[in-house]
């Protein structure tokens, strides 16, 4: 290089005496060359080489956890994002600094042409996952589905990829078809149809895959890892079986009884349950009828007042003073247990009648029997309460021992009864009073297992009584009374009243009066046993008012139902309004007389103030 110091230097001239071999890209000062001037002291600086990246386009501003750089040497750094692709565009240029004299005195240019670098993240499959568990269930649930996975996901942004199982599985028998394992939604479940009667244990590989992309150099997994899972099916317990009669009877203070083959049919289950262990137990009393309390019927003993043996033997004693019908729920228990809906228990009912020690029966309540000749007939009068303990026959037979009156019957009318309960009488005409009847029951034939055959004596009470005639009268169609009258008085309002038979005069009538228009009465119609009416009208009402009366008999011998009259008689009853004067006019007249009065008013002469209209009044 020719270097002027200023413009009037004289020219110099530079004389190349060697050279020495450089790199430009290697830092460090230069040896002085022999015999040079005019050449810097001191180190020389290095000159280096740097890329800068512009970014130019892209697709995903999230691409990149760290951006790209490149070194001096032409490598390539950069990270991309987790689970982001895309791609991003660079404007690359690579600059030079430093240099012996800086590079703005050296000729040429410090940076290089723009190089355009195109970097392309493409996504990878990710590998499908899932949760498993192991299942467990009963043999005879009923169950066809179970859910093996849980939490399918075919990776993530992945999920408009599809999925399906893929699967193998151990002990084929245990299904009566091949199982399918579907997914469905989140979850895959297993949809199967047991073997009968099949139990035990069987292993299934599961393999979840996706519809992505399956390229292993890239990366790419569509199958996800193998999950064993055990499918297990339990033995279920069965219920147990057993037999018991529907009935059992029973005489009161009989003492302890023991029945033979009182269970039968007993079994734990199936066949693969035969070495279970039972029981049978007492698991409640419940009184069906009869007046004694349930936890009463057994007797107190040392030994279980009912029991009943792995043979089926029933063993039991009810208290001597217990009778009635009870309802005993027997209960046999196995030791299968209860897991996944085993059934260890079963209780069936038996009908427990303990009969008294002697016949027992009931009747009605006392006979109301008329005295008007006509042969009273009462089916079912008596009932005998337990006339049967067995399928054999047993014939009741009812026995009137003594009546304490028998001129109150026909001598062909005596009272009976029937083996059936009915009782027949006639009772003498016009015959009053009463009659106790002296009853026994009887049983016999081979069904009748009482200690004693008889039952107690019963008193029944047989009323005899006059037969009742329907009671009679008479009312008046129309009645009138005046408003605010005060009390009102009408003997034999009522009349030709009757009270019954002829032949009992002490019997009375009464009256029962129903009346509309209430408000016309300060005290409401009201008719005495003799016909007497008697009331009292409101003042300034007035009207008419419909008097509905029934008549009655008063005097009804005990027992005896009312002998009402025929249907209710009515009384139209006209409350009349008092007159009103308004005006009177003139006020004064001639001493002479011969003058013209008017009067004006209300309730004058009118049909509805006095009943008759004004013409019979003479025309007034």
């Amino acid at each position: 290089f020719l270097h002027t110091a200023g413009a009037s230097s004289p020219e110099m001239r530079l004389v190349v005496t060697g050279g020495v071999s450089r790199d430009e890209r290697v830092c460090g000062a230069l040896g002085r060359l022999v015999d040079a001037s005019l050449f810097a002291d001191g180190p020389v600086d290095c000159q280096d080489v740097s890329f800068s990246f512009d970014l130019r386009s892209t697709n995903n501003a999230r691409l990149f956890a760290s951006l790209p750089t490149l070194d001096r040497n032409g490598v390539l750094s950069f990270t991309p994002r987790d689970f982001e692709f895309g791609f991003a565009e660079f404007r690359l240029v690579l600059s030079e600094q430093g240099g012996l004299f800086g590079a703005s005195l050296l000729p040429g240019t410090a940076s290089s042409a723009a190089e355009t670098l195109v970097i392309d993240v493409l996504p990878v499959n990710s590998p499908p996952t899932m949760t498993t568990r192991h299942v467990t269930i009963g043999e005879v649930l009923g169950q066809s589905s179970a859910i093996l996975a849980t939490a399918l996901s075919p990776g993530l942004h992945e999920n408009e990829q599809a999925l399906h199982f893929e699967f193998n599985y151990t002990n084929p028998g245990l299904f009566s078809t091949r199982p399918v394992l579907a997914v469905e939604g989140s979850q895959g479940v297993l949809h199967f149809h047991l073997s009968p009667l099949v139990f035990g244990r069987s292993e299934f590989r599961i393999t979840l895959v996706d519809s992505g992309l399956d390229a292993t150099p890239a990366g790419d997994r569509r199958r996800s890892e193998e999950h064993v899972v055990l499918f297990e099916v339990l033995a279920t317990n069965s219920a147990p079986v057993f037999m018991i009669p529907g009935r059992l009877e029973a005489v009161q203070a009989s003492g302890a009884k023991v029945i033979d083959n009182f269970a039968t049919n007993i079994s734990t289950g199936g066949p693969e349950e035969a070495a279970q262990t039972y029981t049978f137990s007492l698991a409640g009393v419940s009184r069906v009828a009869g007046v004694w309390p349930a936890d009463q019927l057994f007797a107190v003993s040392d030994a279980p007042a009912f029991s009943i043996d792995t043979n089926g033997t029933l063993r039991y004693e009810t208290a001597d003073a217990i009778n009635g019908d009870f309802r005993i729920t027997v209960r046999m228990t196995d030791d299968g247990g209860t897991l996944y809906g085993g059934v260890a228990v079963l209780e069936q009912d038996v009908l427990l009648s303990v009969k008294p020690d002697r016949p027992r029966f009931t009747h009605l309540d006392a006979l109301l029997a008329p005295d008007d000749g006509t042969p009273l007939v009462r089916p079912g009068f008596f009932t005998a309460l337990d006339p049967q303990l067995s399928t054999e026959e047993v014939v009741p037979s009812y026995v009137i021992s003594a009546v304490s009156d028998r001129s109150l019957f026909e001598a062909d009318g005596q009272p009976e009864v029937a083996p059936d309960g009915t009782l027949s009488l006639t009772v003498a005409p016009f015959a009053t009073g009463e009659v106790v009847l002296s009853v026994r029951l009887t049983l016999q034939g081979p069904g009748a297992i009482y200690n004693d055959a008889s039952s107690a004596l019963r008193m029944i009470t047989v009323v005899v009584q006059s037969a009742l005639r329907a009671p009679t009268f008479s009312l008046p169609p129309l009645l009138y009374a005046v408003e605010g009258a005060g009390p009102q008085t009408m003997f034999f309002f009522a009349g030709n009243i009757t009270a019954g038979h002829p032949t009992v005069p002490a019997f009375t009538v009464s009256f029962s009066v129903v009346t509309s228009g209430l408000h016309l009465f300060a005290s409401p119609p009201s008719i005495a046993p003799d016909g007497t009416l008697t009331f009292t009208t409101e003042p300034g009402e007035h009207g008419s008012a419909k008097l509905s009366v029934q008549i009655g008999q008063a005097d009804i011998p005990p027992g005896g139902a009312p002998n009402l009259g025929p249907s209710p008689l009515s009384c139209d009853l006209r409350i009349l309004p008092l007159p009103i004067l308004s005006s009177v006019q003139p006020h004064m007249g001639p001493a002479r007389g011969g003058g013209l009065v008017t009067v004006r008013g209300l309730y004058l002469g009118s049909e509805y103030s006095r009943g008759y209209s004004a013409p019979s009044y003479a025309g007034f």
